[in-house]
């Protein structure tokens, strides 16, 4: 449910805003002598009201339904009680039986009333009140920004489709930004627009599944604060374009990743849910970026360097694909766990200690990476893990493909020297 799909109703009926009073005829109109039909018959005052404080109600229950760490855009209501009561409210106005000025005290009254606890359903409150104030445009919209102005508010009154224009210069986030609907974000470029978040948990959370795009900005944690950089829920789907994320910090509960693909769609077809191009993911804790359950990523001309343990990790049944990238000084370059299954294609790793990492049963395709300087192996693969490694390069390692005895990668044309690995550890000693 979009709050500013209901909020052009809701105002134009409960609140009069939409209706323009008609002059009076200059000429007095010919007496007649039909009789006029009886008028609306209004209602009681406590009729009317309870109608009122249903908006709030139900405005309360999608709200709570939000009230969840993980982000997702399925809560627990759709929001179709709303709808609902937005209707009854709007058809009693129309039809005359409750007066439109005292119906919009109640409603208002009602809105201000909600509660909301958690980044998330704080968010959507903010939303939907914006729709129900009418602050919601009904067509695209296209805002500039400047730092300085509350760019949540922006976010909150904004309609799908719409962009957000930021100027050049920092913006200060000491909470989440959260979206719900799906809009651009556009900088003025990498080195000119900054979001310093110092939020708890993340900087951006999307929980939308419509799509959300950010170009041409920096997102800078404060490396104080635990968190992520950007998280993104089962149905998500984001774009980066020339965005660079940096500064993200793990703890007990999490966080670390640049960005952070979690969650599943059950029942749903599975899509592209990430495209990241010309982007730079690096100074994280633990990740560039983190893909899992049933994400599907597209990955291109982008930099992952410096993250505490992965350029990118692989998890779940994620898969997708990552081309013409750079992977610098990571521990692993890619690493791929559990059911993963992604195609990696002309990437250069360099550095850190493991180029490919593949344990568990995942089975990706690589081919045609080079893979330079790592100080363990090329290439582990480990587990039950399998997959096809093709026209690979590894140069100045030690060690090229590692293999252990219960693995089954298929390999063909790779300029790699071949160990067997004996241990079934996540990260296995080579042993030629």
């Amino acid at each position: 449910m979009r709050a500013g799909s209901v909020a052009a109703a809701l105002m134009c009926a409960v609140l009069a805003a939409c209706s323009t009073p008609t002059e009076a005829p200059s000429t007095p109109a010919p007496a007649t002598t039909e009789t006029t039909a009886a008028g609306p018959t209004p209602w009681a005052t406590d009729r009317c009201r309870e109608l009122a404080d249903g908006v709030g109600a139900a405005l309360q229950a999608v709200v709570d339904s939000y009230e969840q760490p993980a982000p997702s855009p399925a809560p627990g209501s759709d929001g179709d009680d709303l709808e609902g009561s937005l209707a009854t409210v709007q058809e009693a106005v129309e039809e005359g039986h409750c007066a439109p000025q005292t119906m919009q005290g109640w409603v208002e009254a009602s809105v201000d009333a909600v509660k909301a606890e958690g980044t998330i359903a704080e968010a959507v409150r903010a939303r939907l009140v914006a729709g129900l104030d009418g602050r919601i445009p009904t067509e695209l919209v296209h805002v500039p920004v400047a730092p300085g102005e509350d760019l949540a508010t922006a976010v909150s009154e904004a309609p799908s489709g719409a962009t957000l224009q930021l100027a050049a210069g920092t913006f200060d986030l000491a909470e989440p930004l959260v979206l719900l609907g799906g809009i651009t974000i556009a900088g003025a470029g990498q080195d000119e627009t900054v979001l310093r978040s110092s939020a708890e948990d993340t900087a951006v959370l999307i929980a939308t599944s419509e799509t959300v795009s950010l170009e041409g900005l920096t997102i800078e944690r404060d490396d104080t604060v635990t968190g992520s950089g950007i998280v993104a829920g089962g149905a998500a789907s984001l774009v980066l374009e020339a965005v660079t994320v940096s500064g993200a910090v793990a703890g007990d509960t999490g966080g670390g990743a640049a960005v952070m693909l979690m969650g599943t769609q059950e029942g749903a077809e599975r899509k592209t849910t990430a495209e990241i191009t010309d982007s730079t993911l690096s100074g994280n804790d633990w990740a560039g970026l983190a893909v899992s359950g049933t994400h599907r990523v597209s990955v291109k001309s982008s930099t992952f360097a410096d993250n505490g343990e992965c350029g990118v990790c692989f998890l779940g049944e994620s898969d997708g694909s990552v081309a013409d990238s750079w992977m610098d000084a990571n521990p692993v370059g890619v690493a791929m766990a559990e059911q993963s299954t992604p195609t990696l294609i002309g990437n250069a790793i360099t550095g850190g200690e493991v180029g490919l990492q593949v344990q568990d049963d995942a089975a990706p395709i690589a081919e045609k990476n080079i893979i330079t300087n790592p100080e363990r192996a090329a290439v582990i693969v480990s587990g039950k893990a399998a997959g096809a490694f093709a026209e690979n390069v590894c140069a100045d390692v030690e060690f090229g493909i590692v293999v252990t005895d219960t693995a089954a990668p298929t390999l063909t044309h790779n300029e790699c020297a071949l160990a067997r690995g004996q241990t079934e550890s996540a990260s296995p000693s080579p042993s030629p």
